[in-house]
């Protein structure tokens, strides 16, 4: 392909070649003639570019891009950093339990291992004979025997901590009126016969209908608390009271009724024979 300038220009000038891509720029000098022709090649292959490699480079390095091939054939290998690892995500939820596998076949059975030696110790026995254990109960309480076999009773109730009520009879003890039980509990109980404590200066004596205290050795002076009345006594005689009154060492009672009040009439009464008589001034 050729191009032809038939005219004389001064200057730059300006040419658009069919089949380019392309401006052709044009010189022309002064002294050009005045025809101009000029022969353009033929257009060159159209330049490549293919991607390479992809390297992962270290978190917090650059990005790198190189060109492997030629300005007209690029080959472009990529070098990208990785990422910081981020926080640990929250737990998800459990899955549902996979069904159960089918059992696997038996496996053949090993080769018997070496007799071993066995050793023991009294009160056990070993008969290799036989390869049986036994154990000799000589030494051992038999539960017929009810801790008969005991090397010493008083030395089990001392390591027990049993005191000597543990061989105590049942007459040295309060008896109560029970289904269950024979003897007094601390909380309580009915008390069946007469109770006699003793001291050197005063004595104290429990029945089943009063509780009496002597106020020293001559039994002649005590008090007696019954369930209906108290009563104190001396040789010279005895103080009661009861429910009902008072009756003093002479005999008299004095009664709980006590003296009734006078009529509440406006009207002034004295006391005269055991009664109220109205009080007349004149």
């Amino acid at each position: 392909m050729s191009i032809t300038i038939s005219s004389e220009v001064l200057g730059t000038l300006s040419v658009t070649v069919a089949d380019t891509t392309g401006t052709l720029a044009v010189a022309v000098l002064a002294t050009a003639p005045s025809v101009l022709s000029m022969a353009l090649g033929t257009p060159g292959p159209a330049a490549t570019i293919a991607v390479g490699s992809t390297t992962t480079l270290a978190p917090g390095s650059s990005a790198t891009v190189a060109n492997s091939g030629s300005s007209s054939a690029a080959t472009f290998n990529f070098g990208i950093p990785a990422g910081t690892q981020g926080i640990q995500g929250i737990q998800g939820i459990q899955g549902i339990q996979g069904i159960q596998g089918t059992t696997g076949a038996t496996g053949a059975t090993g080769a018997t291992g070496a007799t071993g030696v066995i050793a023991a110790t009294s009160p056990l026995s070993y008969n290799s004979g036989t390869q049986t254990v036994s154990i000799s109960l000589t030494a051992y309480l038999a539960k017929a025997d009810n801790l008969a076999g005991l090397a010493s009773t008083s030395t089990s109730r001392t390591n027990l901590g049993l005191g000597t009520m543990a061989v105590a009879t049942a007459a040295d003890y309060l008896t109560i009126a029970s289904a269950t039980t024979t003897y007094l509990a601390k909380t309580g109980g009915a008390l069946s016969g007469s109770i006699t404590m003793a001291g050197a200066t005063i004595d104290s004596e429990m029945s089943s209908d009063f509780f009496g205290i002597e106020l020293s050795s001559n039994n002649a002076y005590y008090a007696e608390l019954e369930y209906n009345q108290l009563t104190v006594s001396a040789p010279g005689g005895f103080t009661k009271v009861t429910p009902t009154g008072i009756t003093f060492p002479d005999a008299t009672t004095q009664t709980t009724a006590g003296i009734p009040d006078a009529p509440s009439d406006g009207t002034p009464y004295v006391r005269k024979d055991a009664a109220w008589e109205q009080l007349i001034i004149t």
